[in-house]
């Protein structure tokens, strides 16, 4: 039976995939049924096609800094927004390290605590945390604090999204290139030892109060600006374990996601990267019947999330295409 929870939703940054990808699947669920369901982005409903599908839409201030955050709770409160679900990694810090904000105006903030944000976010302060687990991570070291490399590595920024200013280096004429073009923005960046593909993506659910955890893992076969186009989707129940330790040493709860690749010598798994949210292709899970999204609003409103879950019995490929939205203004 669909609860009726008489509240209503916003989410944000539906602009993306995955801001799409949430709004699809809080819209078409078998567990949740809102009041009403909001689009937000900065940019006009004519350029979000997410807008389309949502039963509103509101425009948020165009810098999402810090000093907008109240702004932003107003904004969401004249709508008569009782919920709010941050997608973009900046707007997770930003509403994480504000959630006193949104308490004063009773919207209830769907994301982890700004500790367990900011140490899933910055790969330096990761490996730190995790040096005195069992989770394999790769050797992390500061790119100003390295001259001599043993290739193969790859540079990329402390905090990143997807793809974005990543360099695989092969030799040291190369890493001596890319250092001379980042100029005086190498503090910026770190450097790892250089795994192999396949990368596997894993959509984690954790509720740590039940210890209840769900996970399904997505093997990159294409891209495309970054996202996944097509998978291999699989269940590997090792996975539980991995995700419930780190949402017990990060701190990190409800839905998020992490990448690993594999070591071939040691047959390890290294962790690659973590992101206190779902995934650019979460919405690959969705479709098969992990709705991690909707189970990441049920954790917060304080529901259990077992029936939001059913487990593919055998592995499979997705594929996504691009589908068309018109707007006439």
């Amino acid at each position: 039976m669909i609860k009726n929870i008489k509240k209503t939703l916003a989410i944000g940054s539906t602009g993306s995939s995955t801001g799409f990808g949430a709004v699809d699947a809080l819209l078409n669920n078998s567990e949740l049924s809102f009041s009403k369901v909001f689009a937000c982005d900065i940019n006009p409903a004519y350029l979000i096609a997410a807008s389309h599908i949502a039963d509103g839409y509101i425009q948020l201030p165009q810098s999402q800094i810090e000093d907008q955050c109240e702004a932003i709770a107003e904004m969401l409160l004249f709508n008569k927004v009782d919920v709010f679900y941050p997608i973009h990694d900046k707007e997770i810090k930003i509403v994480a390290a504000n959630k006193h904000i949104f308490d004063h105006y009773n919207i209830i903030a769907c994301c982890s605590d700004e500790e367990a944000v900011m140490l899933s976010s910055d790969k330096l302060l990761l490996a730190s945390q995790l040096k005195e687990t069992r989770i394999t991570y790769p050797e992390t070291i500061e790119l100003n604090d390295c001259y001599k490399v043993s290739t193969p590595v790859i540079i990329k920024p402390k905090s990143g999204v997807g793809s974005k200013d990543t360099f695989k280096i092969f030799t040291q004429a190369q890493f001596d290139r890319i250092i001379s073009e980042l100029d005086d923005q190498w503090a910026h960046f770190i450097i790892q030892k250089w795994y192999d593909e396949p990368e596997v993506t894993v959509d984690c659910f954790v509720d740590p109060e039940l210890n209840f955890v769900r996970t399904l893992c997505r093997q990159r076969l294409e891209t495309k600006a970054g996202v996944i186009t097509k998978a291999r989707v699989y269940t590997d129940e090792s996975c539980d374990a991995t995700a419930l330790a780190l949402a017990d040493h990060l701190g990190l709860r409800g839905a998020f996601c992490y990448q690993f690749r594999t070591d071939h010598l040691t047959g390890s798994r290294p962790i690659i990267d973590i992101n206190p949210r779902i995934g650019g292709g979460t919405a690959m899970s969705v479709k098969l019947g992990m709705n991690f999204p909707a189970a990441h609003i049920n954790y917060f409103l304080g529901y259990r999330s077992e029936k939001l879950f059913l487990r593919p019995k055998h592995e499979c490929y997705v594929t996504r295409s691009f589908s068309e939205h018109v707007f006439y203004i």
